[in-house]
């Protein structure tokens, strides 16, 4: 049996402020007996860190000591062994890998230069980590993998792509970074929101698994997943749908929870970054459908980021804007719905498991 034949990897990949500890929250991870269970998410995560800390974000890849790349190599590749040993892990416990990654964590340095200094004669050649299946994909692809996961890594999952309307998104960022640096301090980190304030890696990542699967399993009719976070606001049918197609059972999904207390906040410390990138939710009882795009436009908003923002650091996000647009309406145009799951072609274990949706959805239909 092949690593692909025994696929227990989940992938949800998402960018920054997509609402993605809401859909992790619904679907109540840890109570699904048939998934790994503890901490699955970010696994990338010290590797951004490193680059932004560091300061070499500032600089192309071309201009880093060998000393710089030497640590920067070492970060992937430490956040990709944690990765392995979690699907390892899963293997031998007969569970499911359900993951959770910011796409944008997980780019190569060359690739991220070629974005950030819009120098296409970046010299540095394409970074990939360590990783040996033993066995290469049966066709030679176009779209380009500027992961650093290598491709036989990453034929080894099944992807769902979370994925928001940019000015919700990049908005919620830049509050994020005054919440967490102040408001001057988040202005002179205004150079590094490229790195983070784009569906370009999303988009890029998206495209290759989606010629992958068409190659290299042509009776795919549903990988990659798309899911809209306006979506996961509005339709608790379609999240119940998801969840089972995932192997999930959709009856212990959870709509609506306990308020964080007190208590669970100080634990968490105040002035951590977590804490200030999870307020809404841990002050919520259940999904806020006043977060969604409808009834937005982006001229309205464009004005509102001047006022609150300044003039020039509004502009600044209005063009960020504006330059993911063409990739999230693409990829929204490819969303799940609960119409073209009618054509999916479904395993067998998932027809007999269609019950739990339709139960799903009677019960969460009336759901604030």
């Amino acid at each position: 049996m092949s690593d692909r034949d025994d696929n227990r990897l989940f992938w949800l990949i998402t960018y920054p402020r997509t609402g993605s500890h809401l859909l992790w929250r619904i679907l109540s991870k840890d109570d699904q007996t048939e998934f790994l269970e503890g901490s699955t998410e970010y696994y990338f995560k010290p590797a951004m860190t490193h680059r932004l800390e560091s300061g070499i974000y500032a600089k192309s890849v071309d201009n880093w000591t060998t000393e710089e790349k030497q640590a920067m190599r070492k970060s992937f590749q430490d956040c990709f062994d944690n990765l392995k040993s979690s699907l390892a892990k899963a293997r031998e416990e007969n569970k499911i890998l359900f993951a959770k990654e910011h796409s944008s964590f997980m780019i190569q340095p060359p690739a991220s230069s070629r974005l950030f200094f819009q120098d296409r004669n970046v010299k540095e050649p394409a970074w990939q980590l360590n990783f040996d299946s033993g066995t290469e994909l049966g066709h030679s692809l176009e779209s380009v993998n500027e992961l650093v996961i290598p491709e036989n890594f990453l034929s080894l999952a099944n992807p769902t792509f979370l994925i928001r309307h940019p000015a919700l998104v990049f908005e919620s960022q830049y509050r994020a970074r005054i919440a967490i640096e102040g408001k001057e301090a988040a202005k002179a980190i205004i150079p590094s929101m490229p790195l983070e304030m784009t569906m370009r890696w999303s988009r890029k990542m998206y495209d290759w698994y989606l010629e992958y699967f068409k190659k290299e399993t042509p009776t795919n009719t549903f990988w990659p997943v798309v899911l809209d976070a306006d979506d996961i606001m509005t339709s608790p049918a379609l999240v119940c749908h998801y969840a089972t197609l995932i192997g999930m059972d959709s009856t212990k999904l959870k709509f609506s929870w306990a308020p964080a207390t007190e208590a669970e906040s100080l634990a968490m410390g105040e002035d951590s970054m977590r804490s200030k990138l999870t307020t809404t939710i841990r002050a919520s009882a259940g999904i806020l459908k006043e977060k969604a795009w409808a009834g937005l436009d982006l001229e309205t908003k464009a004005q509102e980021w001047r006022a609150e923002f300044g003039e020039e650091e509004g502009k600044k996000i209005e063009k960020l804007v504006r330059d993911g647009m063409p990739d999230y309406e693409f990829m929204r145009s490819r969303k799940l719905t609960l119409q073209n799951l009618e054509k999916v072609e479904m395993a067998s274990e998932t027809r007999r498991r269609m019950a739990h949706i339709y139960n799903c959805w009677e019960d969460t239909t009336a759901l604030p």
